[in-house]
C-alpha cells in the first residue's frame, strides 16, 4: 500500500511540475536565456577588460621607462584609463620636482588633480600642488576635506588649518579644521598627536588675539 501512495505522490508531483511548466514556460525559457546571455556577457567583458588593462599597463610602463621621461609626459596626449593616467602624471611630476623644475611639476600635479574619476590620485595631487604654491589652495582642498571617503582628507584638513593660522591669522577657522580632523575615524596615532599639539597652539594664539 505504501508503494501505491508513493506512486500516486510521484504522479501528482509530475502533474504539478507539468502544469507549472505549461503556465510559465515562456517566462522560464526567457529567464534561462537571460542567465546564459548574462553569463556570456560577463565572461566576455572580463576577458575584454583584462586584455585592455594589460595593453594599457604596457603603454604606461613604456611611458615611464622612456629615455626622455619625464619630459615625454603630456597629459593632453596620454590615451589610457584615468587611474593609470593619473599615476603616470604623478610619477612624472615627482621626477620633475627631483630635477628641480618646479613649474613643470606644478603643472603636472594640477593636471592630475583635474582627473575626477581617480579620486585618490586627485587628492594627493591637490595636496602636492597646494604645497608648491606661496599660499595653499584652500578652495581646492576644501572639497577634499569634506570627502570622508578619501584617504587624503586628514592631510587636507591639516593643510587648511595651517593655512588659516599662518596666512590669515584666522585661528577660529584653524581650530575648526583641527576639531573636524580629530573627529575622524582610524587616524594614525602620529597624526592625532600632531593635531592635538596644533590645537593647543592655535587655542593659545586665539586667546592672545582676543586680548589684543
Amino acid at each position: 500500500m505504501s508503494d501505491l501512495f508513493a506512486e500516486v505522490d510521484e504522479i501528482m508531483r509530475q502533474e504539478r511540475l507539468t502544469k507549472i511548466w505549461q503556465d510559465n514556460k515562456t517566462f522560464i525559457i526567457g529567464a534561462i536565456v537571460g542567465v546564459i546571455l548574462l553569463t556570456a556577457v560577463t565572461s566576455g567583458y572580463k576577458s575584454w577588460n583584462t586584455s585592455v588593462q594589460k595593453k594599457q599597463t604596457s603603454i604606461a610602463f613604456k611611458l615611464l621607462n622612456d629615455a626622455d621621461f619625464p619630459n615625454n609626459i603630456d597629459p593632453e596626449t596620454i590615451k589610457i584609463r584615468n587611474s593609470l593616467k593619473a599615476m603616470v602624471i604623478l610619477q612624472a611630476a615627482a621626477a620633475q620636482l627631483e630635477e628641480g623644475d618646479a613649474d613643470k611639476a606644478l603643472n603636472l600635479y594640477q593636471a592630475a588633480a583635474a582627473i575626477k574619476s581617480a579620486p585618490q590620485y586627485q587628492g594627493l595631487s591637490r595636496l602636492m600642488a597646494s604645497r608648491m604654491q606661496d599660499a595653499p589652495m584652500t578652495d581646492s582642498l576644501r572639497p577634499l576635506a569634506k570627502n570622508k571617503k578619501n584617504i587624503w582628507r586628514p592631510q587636507a584638513l591639516l593643510e587648511i588649518a595651517a593655512h588659516e593660522a599662518t596666512e590669515n591669522s584666522n585661528y577660529a577657522a584653524a581650530l575648526d579644521a583641527i576639531n573636524t580632523l580629530l573627529k575622524s575615524k582610524n587616524l594614525p596615532q602620529s597624526m592625532i598627536q600632531k593635531a592635538e599639539a596644533l590645537k593647543h597652539v592655535y587655542t593659545i594664539k586665539s586667546i592672545e588675539k582676543t586680548k589684543e
